[in-house]
């Protein structure tokens, strides 16, 4: 091959165009001397050691790649019609080319239903049988390893631990080291947020001051559309009642069998767990009893202190009653002291009418 394009290059120095194509690269329709040292011995092995032997083929052959680009460029806006044609057939071609092999797949699924079925069903149980062994494999494996697993599991969680603790104490000493910034941050971002707040509320006051009849509008809407929801659904449950109406009396009865039987068991526990400890439950209902006889019988302790409390208290509140006078203390010898006899005192409203006082303490 070389021996020919010799003898074909003595007298004009290029190879002649009868030549393969192949060789173009600039497309001129002649073989140049850097496309033929292109694909001689001796460039072929230069290519491969990283070593030029002819300087200018790479400028050359960039040269020839850049005036085919602009040969093809001329030539497609000489024919810019029959490009956008070529371009549309192409899209068309394509288009019709996989709609006719998603056709022929529904065709041949068709006409193999049972083999397509069986396909699909091969396909589902093997994807099944592959998750199904993935996961007794995983469950395998940790069993084998259980003990490392575990220890595994253990440094995963103090790791996670420590760098969590790390990175508060980290934020932590940051802060103590920058206290003013940290609190001007902090400050900044809280002032921030209520302009943010404050801004969005103001907005929301101007767009509703100006957009006031909208505003009432969209309200009015929602309150109809929620009152028009809510008698759809009543007027939905009343239908569906009257539609399904042995349905209904069975949901009702089922309903008040089951607050029948919940009352019955809470009876039944109650009376168990009273039956189980009956001494709490005596010594529950003795105190139970006794604090109820306390408060609606009043100890005499509690009246000999009404008793020694009314007089003072009556005269501090009625300016017409009689001056107080202390009775006598109790001797030392004595349990209790003994209060003189508590008097009626009255006191006198303001349209002129006079009420006993009288003073209750709980």
């Amino acid at each position: 091959y070389q021996r020919r394009v010799r003898v074909s290059t003595q007298s004009t120095g290029t190879v002649s165009t009868a030549m393969p194509s192949l060789l173009d690269v600039d497309g001129d329709g002649q073989v140049d001397h850097h496309e033929y040292y292109k694909v001689s011995a001796h460039g072929f092995a230069g290519d491969l050691l990283g070593n030029c032997a002819y300087p200018s083929i790479k400028a050359l052959n960039d040269m020839s790649r850049e005036e085919a680009m602009i040969n093809k460029a001329l030539s497609r806006m000489r024919n810019i019609k029959m490009a956008k044609a070529w371009t549309c057939w192409q899209e068309k071609a394509a288009e019709l080319a996989r709609q006719q092999y998603m056709m022929a797949g529904a065709v041949r699924r068709i006409m193999m239903r049972q083999l397509s079925m069986a396909w699909e069903q091969w396909q589902q149980v093997c994807e099944e049988m592959r998750q199904q062994r993935m996961v007794l494999d995983a469950a395998v494996r940790k069993f084998r390893n259980r003990v490392l697993l575990a220890g595994w599991n253990t440094w995963v969680e103090v790791a996670a631990e420590l760098a969590r603790q790390k990175y508060m104490l980290a934020g932590a000493i940051k802060r103590m080291q920058n206290i003013k910034l940290s609190q001007a941050w902090e400050k900044w971002q809280y002032e921030a947020e209520e302009m943010k707040r404050q801004q969005m509320m103001m907005s929301g006051a101007l767009k509703r001051m100006q957009n006031l009849k909208l505003s009432q509008a969209w309200e009015k809407w929602q309150q109809d559309a929620e009152e028009a929801r809510r008698q759809m659904a009543i007027l939905k449950r009343g239908l569906m009642r009257l539609i399904k109406r042995q349905m209904s009396m069975a949901f009702n009865r089922w309903w008040a069998w089951l607050e029948d039987m919940l009352e019955q068991r809470r009876i039944i526990s109650s009376g168990l767990g009273r039956w189980k400890n009956r001494l709490v439950s005596a010594a529950w209902n003795s105190w139970h009893s006794k604090l109820k006889r306390q408060s609606e019988e009043p100890d005499e302790q509690d009246e000999q202190v009404i008793a020694f409390i009314e007089p003072p208290l009556s005269q501090w509140w009625s300016p017409t009653a009689p001056p107080y006078t202390p009775s006598p203390p109790a001797s030392p010898g004595t349990k209790s002291f003994a209060p003189s006899p508590p008097k009626n005192y009255l006191r006198k409203l303001a349209n002129g009418t006079t009420t006993q006082v009288v003073f209750h303490v709980k």
